[in-house]
This record gives C-alpha cells, sequence and structure tokens, in this order.
C-alpha cells in the first residue's frame, strides 16, 4: 500500500473548534494521516491532528477516518495478540483479544510499523524474519492496514523484551495461540477479527 498526500478537504467549523477544546487536554497532538479515498493499493490522505480525530469519534459517525496499522505478530511458537490495558487508556473494545502492537500512521507505513513494533513488543528489526499485508479494516475512528509479522523469537523470548518496551504498559498481558482456529470471533476485537479471517484464507490456500 502506498500514501498519496493531498490537499486537505474542507472541515466543517463544529469539528476545528471542538479539535481545538481538546488538544488543551492533550500531552501529545501529533499530526497524523486521514484517509481520503482508496484506488487500487493507493491511500489518498491528507494531514490532520490528533485532536480531530477525537472530534470526529464524538460524532459516532466521523466524515474521516485516521489512518492506522497493526501487526499479527507469529513466533516459532504460535501468534502472539494481547488484551489492552484497559485500567489505563480509553479502550473501546474492552476485554476483547486483540492485535499485540498497532498505532496511528504520522509519517511512512513501514517506518511506523517498525516504531511500533520496538515500542509496544521490543521488536527490532533484526528480530523480524517477513512482513506481510494481509487486509484493511475498520473500526469506529480508524481504517487500518494489517500486517502479519514473523519473528524466529520463541514466545517467552519476546515477552522477556515487551516487558521492557517503552510501551509495554498498554497491553495487560500478551497472549499465545499455536493455531488461529482457536481464537473465536466473538473474543476478538473487529480490527483482529477481519484480519485473522484473511490470514486464515491464506494458510488454507
Amino acid at each position: 500500500m502506498e500514501i498519496i498526500e493531498v490537499k486537505a478537504p474542507c472541515i466543517e467549523e463544529k469539528y476545528l473548534k471542538r479539535a481545538k477544546e481538546i488538544s488543551k487536554n492533550l500531552e501529545y497532538d501529533n499530526e497524523i494521516f486521514f484517509v481520503k479515498e482508496i484506488k487500487e493499493n493507493k491511500l489518498y490522505c491528507f494531514k490532520g491532528t490528533f485532536s480531530l480525530m477525537l472530534a470526529f469519534i464524538e460524532n459516532k459517525k466521523p466524515p474521516y477516518k485516521a489512518l492506522s496499522i497493526s501487526a499479527i505478530v507469529e513466533s516459532k511458537d504460535g501468534f502472539i495478540f494481547s488484551i489492552q490495558n484497559y485500567k489505563k487508556k480509553k479502550v473501546i473494545e474492552k476485554g476483547k483479544i486483540t492485535v499485540s502492537l498497532g498505532g496511528l500512521v504520522e509519517k511512512d507505513i513501514m517506518d511506523d510499523l517498525y516504531k511500533e513494533m520496538e515500542e509496544e513488543l521490543g521488536l527490532k528489526k533484526e528480530h523480524i524474519s517477513s512482513i506481510e499485508f494481509i487486509t484493511i479494516g475498520e473500526d469506529l475512528s480508524t481504517l487500518n492496514l494489517s500486517f502479519h509479522v514473523k519473528t524466529p523469537l520463541s514466545f517467552k523470548e519476546v515477552k522477556a523484551l515487551w516487558k521492557n518496551a517503552k510501551d509495554s504498559w498498554e497491553a495487560l498481558e500478551l497472549l499465545l495461540f499455536k493455531d488461529l482456529k482457536d481464537l473465536k470471533k466473538e473474543k476478538m476485537s473487529n480490527i483482529l477479527a477481519s484480519a485473522v479471517e484473511k490470514l486464515r484464507e491464506k494458510h488454507e490456500n
């Protein structure tokens, strides 16, 4: 997938005003990409702020969704997932099994993916053997690009790296599933469910 940066559309004043109010209470209000349209393998995106995304979400039907990335990490022992830390951050689907890493796209899809891997799991480039695009999914606030990331490390080794990672607090715990068939749809977040379904299809083929 490739990002083509385009001019921002005209945003309704109510969203801009609310974003300004929200930004006053944020420690960081980073610039992120919002998706305007998708054609073939190209994402036509414009830049906005994190506070604008939060303003959009309050409306329940956001006019534009932020671009995000996530990864299903496969260790030599099986697939690694997580339970998000709903005690320390706002979680839309509390208690659901979700991806072990993910985040909003700020600069570049692959650069940001490697950044999230290191910050949330402690995995560096040298720990990764392959990365494959799976599918595009969505939730209330984002359009998400899901990837299948393979590492030769064991689950125990990944867990040890995760405990010392900068943003390890974002997950309450890591979970290991030896087979994707063991994951039940009703227990997964929407983003994870769509990615797992596509990855299962690829494995079966």
